[in-house]
């Protein structure tokens, strides 16, 4: 891969203009990537679209699905066990810095399991080992910095891969055989992009996995 691709911006923007302006948690980074190799990771998808196909239960970086679409997938679930005089008890889970943090090496293994061709694995494998960014600061812009984990920010090809990634937890969960069911549909958890619901009635007794 060009080393160009691997270059990216980040810009800080304000997420609360009447905070602190000193505090940089008051900040979010948006990375900037060239247009040309967003051009490239759409025809990534284009080719290998059917190896990135994630659970039902994966409500995030789908077309026609939003965080409405899971919510009422939750609601639907607690009231079919309510109805019929059970409590569910709900555990929810937010990763913090889910995909800042994502381990590279399991992250960039799960496309080959996922049936993707060995050649675009290795060409994603070479577009991440070089992957460097910069910050600018209105017209100010620091050196360039080796980003060594996480999705890369501002790409058309991290929120399937990293959907990919983080596929294994519902699959995971499944194979547990815990949570709510609805005749022989599991609808124990739902995920959007890296926030988790866990849902379980309160008369199912889990064994350990």
């Amino acid at each position: 891969m060009p080393d160009e691709f691997g270059s990216g911006i980040i810009v800080p923007l304000i997420k609360d203009k009447s905070g602190n302006l000193n505090d940089t948690r008051n900040y979010r980074p948006i990375t900037l990537t060239p247009v040309i190799s967003k051009v490239f990771e759409n025809e990534i998808l284009s080719i290998c679209q059917h190896c990135f196909m994630t659970d039902e239960l994966q409500f995030g970086f789908k077309q026609n699905m939003g965080c409405s679409d899971a919510i009422f997938a939750v609601k639907s679930t607690v009231n079919y066990f309510v109805e019929r005089g059970s409590r569910v008890y709900v555990a929810t889970l937010d990763v913090k810095k889910a995909f800042d943090s994502a381990n590279r090496f399991k992250m960039l293994s799960t496309p080959l399991d996922a049936g993707i061709p060995l050649p675009v694995v290795d060409v994603m494998c070479n577009w991440y080992s070089k992957l460097f960014a910069a910050v600018r600061w209105n017209s100010c812009l620091s050196l360039s910095f080796l980003v060594g984990s996480g999705v890369r920010q501002g790409s058309s090809l991290s929120p399937a891969l990293f959907s990919l990634y983080v596929n294994i937890i519902i699959v995971s969960l499944k194979s547990c055989d815990c949570g709510c069911y609805i005749r022989d549909w599991y609808f124990g958890c739902f995920m959007y992009a890296d926030d988790i619901i866990i849902l379980a009635p309160h008369f199912l007794v889990c064994s350990p996995c």
